[in-house]
């Protein structure tokens, strides 16, 4: 059996699954094999070559509906009667206008847009297929675990995770870190300057003070009121405040503080689709919390977390205050908190220049909450300013005879009463700029201490992590996670995004020493 057809076959029992656990009326309207006659008859049909493995595919599925996300795979009447200039692959059940395509490729469509890609590609595009509809079902499940209220059922859910959390870090492999060192700083980013657009809010990307926390149940009404309560005690503001349910444009609040409006934007008993609030205060979400109970984001179902941001030139040390506060009253599983890059949905350069920005300070962390959630339910994202473990997770550290202590001064671990862990590393948070020779010691301390649950990790081989909607960076999700743990994969940067450097170097107004540095660069990666 071919690795294509394998990979068909996996698809095909995912979607079966998925159609029987509900998630997002995915449907799998498969077509049935196409004949040898009809293929030949394709290829003499088309006037460009058929490539073996579309003929192969064919032969398994003559035409493939709705794969995901809109997806289709088109049939052998699909092909011949696509344009005679070119062969259209896959496309957007929302575009219906002819389009011509270079018949060496193939074109993968979503959201109303078509993505080249090479013919030998389509086996990668068939795994995205499939670890976009495993993370689907995966969150779908953990919906499904979290979306019970009751609390007397919650002990039963956190023993089976601590169980499961205790053999991963029995079973993993000690780990060899490399230090970072300043030299290791890439020439290309070294340029990279920290400028005020950067902290007050660039259009494509730019960095907040944030706070993440997984949770592992949806919150009660009455944990949800005691997270606001300390979002309010730790974060007094008297100006304008706008709220209202996940996802919805939102209102102005008159009374902040008076506890009974807050059930305008707090439902005492959520339906599916109202799925926790959104509070804002003051102008271009300066301060903005996010608490999910339970629900969808962008058609994915998505479990429960809180986001709070503050704007880089506020103090973030109440962070800290709201980390402690929260993991008293709300199910935190895990969390980060620290200097945190944002990018703009709408392509990927923010999201590159993001990627950018690390490379040269290993203190600056990214964040796609969605992204990562279906990973986070046995695993942690990694370490950063604030660290914070669940119940669950720090008793398997504890079982497993690994202390979360520290010899550095800088590292405060404080416990709570529930048995959660918040790990503090310094006073404030840190971004270490290599091109300034700062080292992130105290953050690679800790990472060296709860490797062995993180997320991506070797003894969970089968995730491909990849960051929602950018799979043309997905190679390299997997090095930033380890950045401080060995630096040196990450550090080096990806051919294609110096090409593009050099191409807009080139076209624009870069000086001949910047176009000289480019291809230098390009060429000892290539």
């Amino acid at each position: 059996m071919s690795a294509l057809r394998d990979r068909c076959e996996q698809l095909e029992a995912l979607l079966a699954e998925a159609l029987a656990q509900g998630v997002r009326r995915t449907s799998a309207n498969k077509g049935e094999p196409a004949t040898r006659e009809a293929i030949e008859a394709l290829r003499a049909a088309i006037t460009c070559e058929l490539p073996d493995n579309v003929g192969e595919l064919l032969g398994y599925c003559d035409g493939w509906r709705d794969v995901e996300l809109g997806r289709e795979l088109l049939s052998c009447a699909d092909i011949a009667a696509s344009s005679g200039d070119g062969l259209l692959l896959a496309r957007s059940r929302l575009d219906r206008w002819q389009l011509r395509f270079d018949p060496q490729r193939c074109y993968v469509a979503g959201r109303g847009e078509h993505d080249a890609i090479t013919y030998e590609s389509l086996a990668d595009y068939l795994d995205a297929v499939i670890t976009q509809l495993r993370g689907a079902i995966i969150s779908e499940q953990r919906m499904r675990g979290a979306d019970g209220r009751d609390p007397s059922t919650r002990p039963e859910r956190e023993r089976a995770v601590y169980q499961r959390a205790l053999a991963r870090i029995q079973s993993a492999p000690r780990l060899t870190p490399r230090a970072p060192q300043p030299e290791m700083c890439p020439a290309y980013v070294r340029r990279t300057e920290w400028t005020g657009e950067l902290d007050a809010g660039g259009k494509d990307a730019h960095v907040v003070w944030s706070l993440c926390l997984y949770l592992a149940h949806a919150p009660t009404t009455d944990e949800m009121h005691a997270a606001l309560r300390a979002w309010r005690a730790r974060l007094p503001w008297h100006g304008d405040m706008q709220a209202g349910p996940y996802g919805t444009i939102h209102t102005r609040v008159e009374t902040p503080d008076d506890e009974q409006s807050w059930q305008r934007f707090i439902p005492a008993r959520a339906k599916r689709g109202t799925y926790g609030f959104n509070w804002v205060e003051g102008p271009s979400e300066r301060r903005y919390l996010s608490l999910r109970v339970f629900g969808a984001v962008d058609g994915k179902a998505a479990a429960p977390l809180l986001v709070a941001r503050l704007p880089m030139d506020d103090d973030p040390t109440p962070l800290a205050e709201l980390a402690r506060d929260l993991l008293e009253v709300l199910p935190v599983q895990s969390g980060v908190g620290g200097p945190q890059a944002l990018w703009s949905s709408l392509g990927d350069e923010g999201l590159e220049r993001c990627y950018a920005w690390t490379r040269r300070f290993l203190g600056l962390d990214l964040q796609d909450a969605n992204g990562f959630y279906p990973l986070l339910c046995d695993g942690l994202r990694g370490a950063n300013w604030l660290t914070l473990l669940g119940p669950a997770f720090s008793r398997a550290f504890a079982s497993a005879g690994i202390e979360l202590a520290f010899d550095d001064p800088d590292i405060c671990v404080e416990r709570s009463v529930n048995g959660s862990t918040l790990i503090r590393a310094g006073e404030r948070p840190r971004l270490f700029d290599l091109a300034r020779g700062e080292l992130p010691g105290s953050y690679s301390a800790i990472e060296r201490v709860i490797a062995a649950l993180k997320i991506g990790s070797p003894q969970m081989a089968e995730e491909r992590l990849v960051f929602r909607d950018f799979v043309s960076v997905d190679d390299e999700v997997g090095p930033w996670l380890y950045r401080l743990l060995d630096p040196r994969p990450f550090l080096r940067c990806p051919p294609h995004h110096l090409r593009r450097a050099l191409a807009r170097a080139r076209e624009g107004d870069g000086s001949e020493a910047e176009i000289a540095e480019l291809s230098a660069a390009l060429a000892e990666v290539s």
